[in-house]
Formats: structure tokens, C-alpha cells, sequence
């Protein structure tokens, strides 16, 4: 058996090493590196490895060492190991360390990293009794690979584990430097691997990729994190993971692999594919003897509570909560007949069939808790409908098909419950998507629908909810909220000529609805200023239509005027003010409308600047339209004029009250 796995062992570092494309990238001598592979030294020490069970990069070393020094530099550095480290440590983290590059090296450390990815190959069948060959980190296989809707990320990564030594990258530094990162990596990625594919089997659909890739790269931004930064490795790695995923354009996985915080919980919806690796990730620790352990969710909670910073009343009870989701997961999955014991042979089968559950017969605590598991479940189908753009696309076709308009509210209020958690390119589908409902028949849709498209522009910028290093780079978007809500507003004031008028006039009327809540969900104080000042460039423009004079004055009791400066709300008041005198009735009722909503902060301004209160109190006109005697009386008692100024413009209007048919015709 031992002379069986060595031949194998020897043959496959072979294989590598004398590779064509590899001994000419490196200008190798294959005659060289063929000797030195079939020499009594190598095969003495490769035996000795495995008889002994130690796969440790060191032994592996020694091995190494006759081959490595015939084909280093004279001047190669004294500690040949920590350079191959930083070495390989530098193709994942250009920027993590200062690493002086020593020509003649880049050969050796390649071969080097050929022979140590076949010895962790190895290792993982081994039974030495080490985290790596217990629970070890298997990578979906071509056959699973084939399965997956979007096969190309998950691709990417394992060119990424390949070529730039991913993994052997963990393993250096666990046994080099004396960090325990793999042995956690393995873990987490062996339970929840164990947990998805029961998961899957039961009928609940997700993306084993994700999983698989998630799981494995969770917390490779740990070995981005700089010297000095390495007292907060727990809350930097996130950006560091996230970098890291990002450089190689992988991007789903990249979501579910830097939102593995205990905290991320406190989002109301995640996908299935996250909430198992924070279950996982959340299970494996150290021990106090600084051995990597399974914990149960309950004991690992002990623990975590614990060791968290700055505990307080407030942060241990959102702990709590957080606490208590990750534990209704887990009894969702007891419910499924998941078995969650890592060191369980137990699986459910491939043709398992859950138990349905007779609703109708059940009584007590247990109605409460099959409620729980339907919410959970539902939870669960829903946001696989978003797990992508195709997805997504997928399901608002089969919207846009609906000829039930109840149907299409059900597709709204579902994006309106999830939109926080799509990608940016996402958002996008659906803004196009909420804009072309703004000509449907029916007010309330195309209300809610402008509504629900300012939030997602307000909430568009990715928020960042993790610590960021000092020296963090932040790219900027190709699109930002602000670009959005400047391109919408022109697409609400000046929709395009092909549609036709009537909708046209639906579509403008509608941007009071965008606006109002695109500033309501819009958090940051500086993108507010620099969205009124892109609204106020329309009521600078020379305007000679009346529709969109009307569309504008509806729209501005929606803007943030707490949070305008001085200069900003005296144009507006200016512009409101100015269009109580414009000859177009509608245009001058919308003004009154307006005025009277901004009146908390127009009220000083009007009477001073403009002693509004003298000319209503002089009196003006009853005029011929009821509409404009009730303006002019509501903007009296917003004034707070005196009853006797009061009574002179409730007269018009009760003498427009005999013209009641008239007005309801109207």
C-alpha cells in the first residue's frame, strides 16, 4: 500500500514537472529534473514521508532540497521556504508585503509548488489524522462542474487555486508561518459541502458552486491583510476576500463569500448559499488548546459571545437575534432530515423525499414552527429567483406576460421586499423594468412602481457595511445613484415621443412618486444637495409647456427641504411663487398645492420677502374656478391670518358649493 501511494505520488510530481509547456515556460532541464525525480534520495525520503504520514511542507523541503539548490542562484536567499512563501503569498496580495523579487527564483518556487500541490493532493487520502486528509477540502469535480447554471465562475476559481497555488498558499502559511487558516478553510468548507448537498437532495435548489467556492475562499483576504494590520485580520479580511474574488471576475460567488459575518444576519433575506456558510464558518473555532474544533451552534455561541469587542446591553442582544436566525435555520434543516454532524457517515439519499407535513392535523407549538419552516422555505425559493441577472430576467418576462394585474402587484411588492439584495446590475433590470409599468391603466400600479424606482436609484451605491483598512482603494462605478436619478428625472419629464400622449402625461405626473422616494431612502447628506441641484436645472430652463411647468411644481413638495441650503430652498420658493401668477390654471393650482406643502419652511420667507399675508388680507378676486377660491383660502389658513381675513374667502367658496354638480364634472 505505502510503495503503491509513492509510485503514484512520484509519477504525478513527474508528470508536472516534466510537462512540456512547463519545463519550457521556466527553461528547465528536463534531463536534470528527471534524475533528480527517479534518484534514491527522492525516493527515500517521499517513502519515509508517507510511512511517517507527515505531508508537511518542510519535510517536503528536504525532499526538494538536493534539485532546488542545482537550479537556484548562487545569491538565493537564506530561508528558502519563507521566500517561496512570500513568493506565492504575492501572486494572490501583490500589495501585502514587501517582497524584494530575486532573479534566477521564479523556477524553483514553481517546482517547488508543483511537488507541494500533488503532496496536499496526496495528503487528503492519507488518514494522518490532520484536518486536511479528516475533512478535507474536495473541489467540485468536472462531472459536478457540468451541473452548474453558471459553470464559468466556479471555473475561474479553480484556475485561480491552480495557477496561483491557492490553496498551497493556506498550507505555507499554516505550516511556515503558524496561522491556523486552513485547517478552519477545510472545516467550514467540509460542513457546508455536507449540509448543501443534503439540502439539495431534499429539493431545496441551490448552487453548489457557490457554496463550494464560497466556503473555500471565505477567508483568503486573511493573507491580504498587511503587518500592521494584523490585529484587525477579523475585520479587514472581508475587503481583502472581496478584492480578491473581484480581480478575478468572479462575482456571485464573490456575494456570498464576503457576507460570512455572524452580523450579516441582521439583513431580513439571504440566500441559501450564505446562510450555509455563515452556519458553517459560525460552527468551526480553536479550542482554548488553539486546536481547530466543531462546535455545536449552541456551545459555539458561548464562545463567540465571549470574545466579541465592546459588549454591551444593546450589541449582546443584537447578537442574540442574529443568534436565534442561524438557529431557526438549523431546525429548518432537523426539519428537511438534514444531518449536520461532520464526523456522520449519515446522508440523506439522492431520492429523498422530505415528509409533507398535513397542516390541518397539526396542533399547538408545532403549527408555529411548520409556519416558521414555510416562511423559511419560501425565503429560501425566492431569492433563487434572484440569484442572477438570467434569473431575474426569467421572472420579470414571465411579469410583463401577466394579463392578471393582481399578478403584477405580487411581482412588485416581491422586489419591493428584495431589491436590497441584488448586484448593481441587477437594480438596473429592475428600474428598466419599473419604468416601462409607469403607462399601465392603473394609478396605484404606476404610483407604486415610480415609488419603488426612486428607492432602488436612492439605494443603488453599494453600501459598504465592513470595516475598511486605512489605505483601502474604493473603485468608483461606471454608474452611480446620482447618474440614475439625473437620467429618470429626464426620463420622467421628457419620456420618449414614440409613447404615446396619454401615457406620456402618466409617466411625468409619476415623478412626484420617484422623487419623494428617492430622497427618502437616500442616506448620504452630499448625494442629496447634488440630486436638488439636478433638479433645480429644470426649473431654471426657459420653459414655455405648461405640462411640464404642472409636472414640476407636483413634484417639488418632495424634496428634502430639511436638508437643502438656504440657497436651494429660496430658488424653489422664487420658482413656486412666481407661478401663482401664470395664466395656465392647472400650472397656477399646482403652485398653490405646492406652496401650502412647503409652507414649514416657505412661511418667513413669504411674508417677509414677498408680504404675501398683506396682499390676501388687501383681498383678491373671487375667481370663476372653485378650485382656485379653495387654494386661496387653504393658503389663508396655512397663513394663520386673522377669521375676519378668513371669512372674505370662505364666502366664494360657499357660494361655489351650489355649483356642486358642476364641480364633481369637473
Amino acid at each position: 500500500m505505502v510503495s503503491t501511494r509513492f509510485e503514484e505520488m512520484r509519477r504525478t510530481i513527474a508528470d508536472r514537472l516534466l510537462d512540456s509547456k512547463f519545463l519550457d515556460m521556466y527553461q528547465l532541464d528536463e534531463e536534470k529534473l528527471h534524475r533528480f525525480l527517479y534518484s534514491d534520495h527522492l525516493h527515500k525520503a517521499l517513502l519515509r514521508m508517507i510511512q511517517d504520514g507527515n505531508y508537511d511542507s518542510r519535510a517536503l523541503y528536504e525532499a526538494m532540497t538536493p534539485l532546488l539548490e542545482e537550479i537556484m542562484p548562487a545569491d538565493h536567499p537564506e530561508n528558502v521556504l519563507d521566500y517561496i512563501y512570500k513568493f506565492v503569498l504575492r501572486l494572490a496580495f501583490p500589495n501585502a508585503l514587501e517582497f524584494d523579487v530575486i532573479a534566477g527564483m521564479e523556477a524553483p518556487c514553481h517546482v517547488y509548488l508543483q511537488a507541494l500541490k500533488t503532496l496536499s493532493e496526496f495528503q487528503k487520502t492519507s488518514q494522518d489524522g490532520s484536518w486536511q486528509s479528516r475533512y478535507p477540502m474536495e473541489l467540485l469535480r468536472e462531472r459536478d462542474i457540468e451541473k452548474l447554471e453558471d459553470d464559468y465562475e466556479y471555473r475561474r476559481l479553480l484556475r485561480a487555486f491552480d495557477e496561483e497555488y491557492t490553496y498551497e498558499l493556506m498550507k505555507l502559511n499554516q505550516e511556515v508561518v503558524g496561522y491556523s487558516t486552513l485547517d478552519h478553510v477545510c472545516g467550514v468548507h467540509y460542513l457546508a459541502m455536507k449540509v448543501a448537498r443534503q439540502l439539495k437532495r431534499a429539493g431545496i435548489p441551490l448552487d453548489m458552486g457557490r457554496v463550494s467556492g464560497a466556503a473555500a475562499g471565505h477567508d483568503v483576504g486573511k493573507y491580504g491583510c498587511k503587518k500592521e494590520e494584523q490585529k484587525r485580520v477579523a475585520y479587514y479580511h472581508y475587503y481583502y476576500t472581496g478584492e480578491w474574488f473581484k480581480k478575478r471576475d468572479i462575482v456571485y460567488i464573490r456575494n456570498v463569500a464576503i457576507n460570512h459575518s455572524t452580523w450579516d444576519l441582521e439583513l431580513e433575506n439571504l440566500p441559501i448559499e450564505a446562510l450555509i456558510l455563515i452556519y458553517s464558518d459560525f460552527r468551526v473555532k480553536s479550542n482554548e488548546n488553539r486546536q481547530m474544533t466543531y462546535y455545536t451552534l449552541d456551545d459555539s455561541f458561548k464562545v463567540i459571545l465571549e470574545k466579541l469587542d465592546n459588549v454591551d446591553e444593546a450589541k449582546e442582544n443584537r447578537y442574540r437575534r442574529v443568534y436565534r436566525k442561524l438557529k431557526d435555520f438549523e431546525e429548518y434543516m432537523f426539519h428537511m432530515g438534514v444531518d449536520v454532524d461532520p464526523d456522520s457517515d449519515h446522508e440523506l439519499p439522492d431520492d429523498h423525499r422530505p415528509e409533507y407535513d398535513h397542516y390541518s392535523l397539526l396542533q399547538g407549538k408545532d403549527i408555529i414552527q411548520n409556519a416558521k419552516y414555510a416562511s423559511i422555505g419560501h425565503n429560501i425559493r425566492l431569492m433563487h429567483h434572484l440569484r442572477d441577472e438570467t434569473s431575474l430576467n426569467k421572472m420579470l418576462e414571465s411579469a410583463r406576460d401577466l394579463g392578471d394585474l393582481s399578478g403584477l402587484r405580487g411581482y412588485i411588492e416581491v422586489l419591493e421586499e428584495y431589491h436590497p439584495y441584488l448586484t448593481q446590475k441587477q437594480k438596473l433590470i429592475v428600474i428598466k423594468f419599473l419604468y416601462e409599468q409607469l403607462i399601465m391603466p392603473e394609478e396605484d400600479i404606476r404610483k407604486q412602481c415610480a415609488a419603488l424606482l426612486g428607492v432602488v436609484i436612492g439605494t443603488y451605491d453599494e453600501e459598504l457595511r465592513k470595516e475598511l483598512p486605512k489605505d483601502a482603494l474604493l473603485e468608483k462605478p461606471e454608474i452611480m445613484s446620482i447618474d440614475l436619478f439625473q437620467k429618470y428625472l429626464e426620463a420622467f419629464f421628457y419620456p420618449d415621443q414614440k409613447i404615446i400622449g396619454k401615457h406620456r402625461g402618466w409617466i411625468s405626473y409619476a415623478s412626484r412618486s420617484m422623487v419623494r422616494a428617492y430622497f427618502q431612502a437616500q442616506m448620504n447628506m452630499s448625494k442629496k444637495c447634488d440630486a436638488v441641484e439636478i433638479f433645480l436645472s429644470y426649473l431654471r430652463r426657459p420653459l414655455d409647456n405648461n405640462d411640464i411647468r404642472f409636472y414640476l411644481l407636483a413634484t417639488i413638495p418632495g424634496l428634502p427641504f430639511n436638508d437643502c441650503t438656504e440657497d436651494q430652498k429660496n430658488e424653489v420658493i422664487n420658482y413656486v411663487y412666481g407661478m401663482l401668477v401664470a395664466e395656465h390654471l392647472e400650472t397656477k393650482l399646482s403652485a398653490f398645492r405646492a406652496l401650502n406643502e412647503m409652507m414649514p419652511y416657505a412661511k418667513e420667507r413669504l411674508q417677509k420677502k414677498y408680504r404675501v399675508g398683506e396682499t390676501l388680507s388687501e383681498g383678491l378676486e373671487a375667481s370663476p374656478s372653485p378650485a382656485l377660491n379653495y387654494a386661496r383660502l387653504k393658503l389663508v389658513e396655512t397663513l394663520e391670518l386673522d377669521d375676519e381675513i378668513r371669512e372674505r374667502y370662505v364666502e366664494p367658496c360657499r357660494e361655489d358649493l351650489a355649483e356642486i354638480s358642476t364641480l364633481f364634472l369637473s
